[in-house]
C-alpha cells in the first residue's frame, strides 16, 4: 500500500490538499478504513481532497446542510417529528459550531493583501482539480490488467456459489416433488441461468475497463 500526500500552498495563505492511496493485489488484505472489522484486497486506487479556503469549505458547508433540512422538513411532513426535529437540532448545532471555525480562519486569511473573499475562481478551479483527480483514480483502476485480475478471481468464487446454490435448490425440489428428475432438471436449469447472468454481469462490468 503506498501512500503519496500533495500539499499546494498559496499565496494568499489557503492551501489544497490531495492525498493518495494505493492497493494492489501484492498488499494483501488490507482493512478498510470506514470498517477495520472488513477487509479488502485487490486494486484500488483512493484520493481525499482537503482545503482551508473559506471561499469553497462554505458554499459546500451550505450545500450539505440544506440536504440534512429538506430530509428533516421531510421527515415532518411524514410524522417522523422525533426523528425531524433530532435533523434539525443537530444540523444547526454543526452549521453554527463549522461557520465559527471558518469565520476564525478566514479573519486570519483577511490579514494577508492577496487573499481576496469575494473570488469566486477559487471553487471553480477547485471543481476542476476534483474532476481531474477522479478521471485519474479512473485512470488508473480501470485498466486492461485489473479487469484480467478481477476477472480471475471472481470467477472461482461465483463458480462456488453457483454450484452450492443449485444444489441445494435441486435437493429441495426433488424432496418437495417426489422426483429426482424434477430436481436434475432444476439443477441445470439454474446452471443455465447463472451462466446467463455472468455473461451479462462480465459484460457489463468490462465496459468500465479500459482494454
Amino acid at each position: 500500500m503506498k501512500n503519496k500526500v500533495e500539499r499546494k500552498l498559496k499565496d494568499d495563505g489557503t492551501y489544497v490538499e490531495i492525498k493518495t492511496t494505493t492497493i494492489t493485489p501484492e498488499d494483501g488484505f488490507i482493512p478498510n478504513e470506514n470498517n477495520p472489522k472488513n477487509y479488502m484486497k485487490g486494486y484500488k486506487t483512493n484520493k481525499t481532497i482537503e482545503t482551508s479556503d473559506p471561499r469553497i469549505v462554505k458554499p459546500f458547508l451550505y450545500g450539505m446542510c440544506t440536504i440534512f433540512y429538506i430530509i428533516g422538513i421531510i421527515l415532518i411532513i411524514f410524522k417522523f417529528y422525533l426523528m425531524g426535529i433530532y435533523f434539525f437540532i443537530i444540523n444547526t448545532i454543526t452549521l453554527i459550531s463549522m461557520l465559527k471555525d471558518i469565520k476564525k480562519n478566514e479573519r486570519e486569511l483577511l490579514q494577508n493583501p492577496t487573499y481576496n473573499p469575494n473570488d469566486k475562481e477559487v471553487l471553480k478551479e477547485f471543481n476542476q482539480t476534483i474532476k481531474n483527480e477522479m478521471k485519474e483514480v479512473s485512470t488508473t483502476t480501470f485498466t486492461k490488467e485489473n479487469f484480467k485480475w478481477f476477472v480471475k478471481t471472481s470467477i472461482p468464487f461465483y463458480v462456488i456459489i453457483t454450484l452450492i446454490t443449485s444444489i441445494i435448490i435441486s435437493i429441495v425440489v426433488g424432496v418437495i416433488s417426489s422426483s429426482i428428475l424434477y430436481g436434475i432438471l432444476t439443477f441445470f436449469g439454474l446452471i443455465i441461468l447463472f451462466i446467463i447472468i455472468a455473461i451479462i454481469y462480465f459484460a457489463l462490468v468490462s465496459l468500465l475497463f479500459k482494454h
